[in-house]
């Protein structure tokens, strides 16, 4: 027989298919062999290649033929299926991997070491005790509600509940016996995942690329773990861009949802000198100040209160785009030298997720997107439903408002539109409305809370300063003069008052006085927004203006 060059292995649990080839191409080894025939054969077999389509198991079998001398690769699936010829069986399946392995531009899977396939476990195992503790919640919550109990969100609320249901004497035993054993049940799944988390915050302290990781903005020790455990070699992805593609894959299987939410948001890196790409003086979030650093557009995709970063991108301020010398030299991208504002980013990030797959039903973004008419229509033209932050100075307007060309008394007659009637601020607007104060989890500093007010209207316009942006309930882009901002609103447009989390008691709604001013006592002096509803669809009211 001549010498193999290479083989294909298609895998099972019983039988696996071998196929062959030699140096020149021509097919030397067709055989099916059972589990201990597979072992055998391998051992007394010259060191060559082999394939493997990365699936279950893939791993164990890698590193045993490892031991046995031979080369293996670990090839997606997605990748073989392309040169399957035939109909899809096990036969066909070996020759597809044999082919696929030759292709000098092949990805292949890094094959993972047995402690890194027992840290996965790990993760695996807490994220099936926590859908089970959800599980197990749900269906307390509802035995309860037959019983006339109720509590409010949130896995803090659930031993209160039990709590109550078993001091309560109106409970007939025959119910107290099924409760108690699901408290029960409750506390151990609690304590298993509190168990596996601490091994898994050991592993955390235990690596340094897993804690330098945990440095950077929006990533916790389970998810810079998760990172070091699914990207053994980051250095096989041949840009960011590829690796934040195979990122968004993982992401979608983790929390992908159609009622999951896609968190636009800015990240700032504090740098020091001038010579870190995009280092310039702007506005820093987490110091709360303008000051030297580095801007990112964050993509967040979050799930039942489960946030994963999907994205980092970085904005090249003025300073920079300006000279195109100081790029060359910070060795920036060619296509990357373009000057883009954080809006046309935060767009090209939102195409970037739509085009991998990935799961969501609504885009988020607070007043620094949200001011922007062409990311708002940028938007909707997609037909995504999305909810912006405004200022809440945004000027707002009837439904029945019209731009008009009013009569110039003396000299040029007037060059832009301008409404028919006056505009009144979005806080005058919510002023008279009934504030609720909302708490809905636990940060770093205390409880999260914000007040919040809500106004439906049937058409509303908001028309920003300089009537440059105009965005209504059911509104197509507007122009004025040379400026065309838009976006468009669902017919119930809600708007709501909000503050960055405070303690309970810091803050107060405005409140009017008799001379129709408003007043507003904020005693952490931290400035609030108008949020903007919008869905996609246009509806019955839609208004085209000239």
């Amino acid at each position: 027989m001549e010498q193999i060059s290479r083989i294909g292995m298609d895998t099972s649990k019983r039988f696996f298919q071998l196929h062959g080839v030699s140096a020149a191409e021509t097919v030397v080894l067709r055989k099916k062999l059972r589990r201990k025939e597979m072992v055998g054969f391998f051992e007394k077999l010259a060191p060559t290649v082999v394939g493997i389509e990365a699936c279950g198991a893939s791993h164990h079998w890698a590193r045993l033929l490892q031991s046995f001398g031979h080369t293996v690769t670990l090839i997606p699936a997605q990748l073989v299926k392309p040169y399957v010829k035939r109909g899809k069986n096990d036969m066909a399946d070996a020759e597809a991997l044999c082919e696929a392995m030759s292709r000098p531009t092949m990805r292949f899977v890094p094959i993972k070491t047995a402690e890194q396939q027992a840290a996965l476990m790990l993760v695996g195992l807490r994220d099936r005790l926590i859908r089970n503790r959800t599980q197990l919640s749900n269906a307390i919550r509802g035995y309860a509600a037959e019983f006339g109990f109720a509590a409010a969100k949130a896995v803090a609320n659930l031993r209160p509940l039990l709590e109550r249901i078993e001091v309560d004497e109106d409970v007939p035993d025959l119910a107290r016996e099924p409760f108690a054993a699901q408290a029960e049940e409750y506390a151990q799944l609690d304590e298993q995942i509190a168990e596996i988390s601490a091994k898994l915050m050991a592993w955390h302290k235990a690596d340094e690329c897993s804690r330098r990781l945990a440095k950077i903005p929006g990533i916790g020790p389970i998810g810079a773990a998760l990172l070091i455990m699914k990207t053994p070699a980051p250095e096989l992805f041949r840009s960011g861009r590829q690796f934040a593609a195979a990122l968004l894959k993982e992401a979608d299987s983790s929390v992908g949802d159609e009622a999951g939410f896609l968190v636009i948001d800015d990240t700032a890196l504090p740098k020091k000198g001038c010579h870190s790409v995009g280092v310039a003086p702007q506005y820093a979030s987490s110091l709360g100040k303008t000051a030297n650093c580095q801007s990112l557009v964050s993509v967040t995709l979050a799930s039942r209160e489960v946030p994963v970063m999907v994205g980092l991108r970085l904005f090249l301020p003025e300073s920079w785009t300006d000279d195109s010398e100081r790029m060359a030299r910070a060795g920036v991208p060619k296509d990357r030298q373009t000057p883009l504002t954080k809006p046309e980013i935060a767009v090209e990030e939102v195409d970037r997720v739509i085009a991998s797959g990935a799961r969501f039903g609504c885009v988020l973004a607070d007043s620094g997107y949200g001011s922007s008419g062409p990311f708002r229509r940028a938007l909707s033209e997609r037909g995504l439903l999305w909810a912006a932050g405004l200022s809440r100075r945004q000027n707002v307007y009837p439904a029945d408002v019209t731009l008009i060309f009013p009569v110039a008394k003396s000299g040029k007659p007037r060059k832009y539109h301008i409404p028919d009637q006056p505009p009144v601020s979005a806080e005058v607007l919510l002023a008279v409305e009934k504030w609720q104060r909302v708490s809905w989890r636990r940060g770093t500093e205390g409880r999260l809370t914000c007040l919040f007010a809500a106004r439906r209207s049937a058409l509303w316009m908001v028309i920003s300063t300089g009537c440059a942006t105009i965005v209504c309930s059911a509104c197509r882009e507007m122009k004025s003069g040379s400026s065309a901002n838009a976006g468009r609103l669902a017919s119930k447009n809600t708007m709501s008052r909000t503050y960055r989390p405070t303690r309970a008691s810091r803050c107060s709604p405005p409140r009017s006085k008799p001379d129709g001013s408003v007043s507003r006592r904020i005693s952490n002096s931290r400035k609030s927004s108008v949020s903007t509803t919008s869905k996609a669809d246009p509806g019955p009211g839609y208004i085209d203006t000239p």
